[in-house]
């Protein structure tokens, strides 16, 4: 099975050399190659794709909010940004705005590869310096000093930062949609984070998720 792959890239050396890199993978085929935002939406009109590779930085219209209108219009295509920004304001947009994964174009062409393919499999990828780029920039805001999580609200945001839909959660826990749904919100609310990608990286840094055990 192939994987239908669009660059959106305004640098013509990254894009060839990202097409010449995933061109190598015999799963992966690249759909197109595109260097402005506003072409994006009308090729992916006309063109099935699994997943989009994208810059922040293009001309016309940046990538964050290029992220949402692919994601309003077409839920089931995969994002991943690739660039040279790592500000936690950044990194804190582009999860919110419904992308799978933030890598840097500094990274070794070894992680961008595993990056997409950890997306297309269903999963999210955030790089190790990216992550910690949020996750002090979350310290800074004082989420390190919140209150404690209970046991419960613990094992839900475990489930959660495990890839686990809040009816799932429920399901393996026991509980009613209506009792996850609240302790996730709790959760939340007591670490101030504002969508499920902070939840899951706070999750992975803090070893919640190397727990003995933890699939309960």
């Amino acid at each position: 099975m192939t994987h239908q792959i669009l660059i959106v890239e305004d640098h013509q050396v990254v894009k060839e050399g990202l097409k010449l890199i995933l061109e190598a993978e015999e799963p992966l085929e690249v759909a197109g190659a595109l260097h402005d935002g506003n072409e994006v939406m009308t090729f992916l009109e006309d063109h099935p794709v699994d997943l989009v590779l994208l810059d922040i930085n293009l001309p016309n219209i940046d990538g964050i909010t290029l992220t949402t209108q692919i994601k309003d219009r077409f839920p089931k295509i995969k994002v991943l940004i690739l660039t040279f920004y790592k500000k936690a304001a950044f990194i804190q947009e582009v999860a919110q705005s419904g992308a799978e994964g933030y890598v840097l174009k500094n990274s070794p062409k070894e992680e961008v590869i595993s990056a997409i393919y950890k997306v297309l499999d269903g999963g999210s990828y955030f790089s190790k310096e990216v992550t910690n780029v949020l996750l002090s920039s979350m310290r800074k805001q004082g989420t390190e000093h919140v209150t404690k999580l209970t046991k419960r609200e613990i094992e839900v945001m475990i489930l959660l930062a495990t890839a686990y839909t809040v009816n799932e959660v429920a399901e393996k826990l026991f509980i009613s949609a209506h009792t996850a749904e609240t302790h996730r919100k709790n959760i939340m609310a007591k670490l101030r984070f504002k969508n499920k990608a902070e939840l899951t990286l706070y999750a992975k840094e803090n070893g919640y998720l190397d727990l003995p055990g933890r699939a309960f």
